[in-house]
């Protein structure tokens, strides 16, 4: 089924069809996403290669001075 057939099948629901649908589409969303909370531990590292191997305080002048031209 594509989606435009599925929307075409949700517009023949009543109205009050739809709203259950939509709280138990908002609840499917809520639950899956509910299941994917990750540490924040699992990111470390992960901009090392940003680095370079660059002192930290002259990689953040870098930045700054990238900043300073910006229109």
């Amino acid at each position: 089924m594509t989606y435009n057939d599925l929307a075409a099948e949700v517009r023949q629901l009543s109205i009050q069809d739809r709203k259950r649908l939509i709280d138990e589409i908002i609840e499917s969303l809520i639950q899956s996403n509910s299941s994917k909370n990750r540490s924040l531990l699992e990111f470390e590292g992960a901009g090392k290669r940003l680095y370079d191997g660059k002192d930290a305080q002259d990689y953040v002048n870098e930045l700054r001075q990238e900043w300073d031209h910006r229109p």
